[in-house]
């Protein structure tokens, strides 16, 4: 290439900043699409709260504080014990309407100890079920750490459950 393949560009002074900061607009546009909201976190726990020879209640705790999707899940879903797969809570066993219990209690941290912000009702489910959720968006009390508290239990001859504790987010 000789130079006069080189062609000179010139901005004139008067366009350039208008140029400049719709680039840079362009940019950071780019930018916070790809990167996507910085502070969503989730914190969740699930497992079997109750077992016996005959059956399991099953739970998950979750709280969230995406920007777009802030919540707290309660789940209780039932199960038999089977001992041909070694009693591993696995085939979900349908109840009848007002057999499965949720509640959940949101607790937020006071800075020497977790105190509750806010409670809901006991839920039952409304139909034939193996399974039931409740959510809500849980951040009722201001900016800072909190986490939900599961309470799931199933009835069979009496109420067979427990509380599973999600983990904490920030607000």
């Amino acid at each position: 290439m000789n130079a006069s393949t080189f062609r000179t560009i010139s901005i004139s002074k008067a366009r350039a900043p208008r140029w400049l900061a719709l680039t840079l607009l362009l940019m950071v546009t780019l930018v916070v699409s790809i990167a996507g909201p910085a502070s969503a976190e989730t914190a969740s726990v699930e497992g079997d709260i109750y077992r016996s020879d005959t059956d399991c209640t099953w739970a998950r705790s979750v709280i969230s504080n995406g920007p777009t999707d802030a919540s707290s899940t309660t789940a209780a879903d039932y199960a038999l014990q089977t001992p041909w797969a070694t009693y591993d809570c696995a085939d979900q066993i349908t109840v009848g309407a007002g057999y499965l219990a949720v509640k959940s209690d949101l607790y937020k941290w006071t800075g020497s100890q977790w105190a509750i912000c806010a409670t809901t009702n006991w839920s039952y489910n409304s139909w034939v079920s193996h399974d039931w959720t409740i959510g809500y968006n849980p951040f009722v009390c201001g900016q800072g750490y909190y986490a939900n508290n599961t309470n799931a239990s199933v009835y069979n001859g009496g109420w067979h459950g427990g509380p599973l504790w999600s983990g904490y987010v920030v607000i």
